[in-house]
């Protein structure tokens, strides 16, 4: 019993969840850009780790350039709320799949 306990510990410590998967990087943010995640609003600061259902919001003026671990990338604009819905990726196949919201604002992306 002891050692089926530490086995499934150990698999909950190292094995990362879905949810909580990097899935990119803020590359570049300029002006008041933040990311949300479960209602929080943080600075959108080069490096900050994205994951999947974060929000990205540009006030006036403003910008956040994100690379995505596929190498695709994009930048949302000034005045924008981007929603990332979905983000799959398989590494050894590179398959995926990528989901965005626009709610408003400009957006552009490159293919990675």
């Amino acid at each position: 019993m002891e050692k089926r306990l530490l086995a499934l510990v150990a698999f909950l410590i190292f094995t990362p969840s879905l949810a909580m998967a990097d899935i990119g990087r803020v590359k570049r943010s300029k002006g008041a850009a933040t990311i949300e995640r479960a209602g929080v609003a943080m600075d959108a600061k080069a490096g900050f780790v994205l994951e999947a259902t974060d929000v990205l919001v540009t006030g006036p003026k403003s910008l956040i350039s994100v690379t995505f671990i596929d190498n695709s990338r994009f930048s949302a604009g000034p005045n924008s709320r981007v929603s990332l819905e979905t983000f799959e990726f398989k590494s050894t196949t590179h398959e995926g799949s990528f989901v965005t919201k626009l709610e408003k604002g400009s957006l552009a992306v490159i293919s990675g």
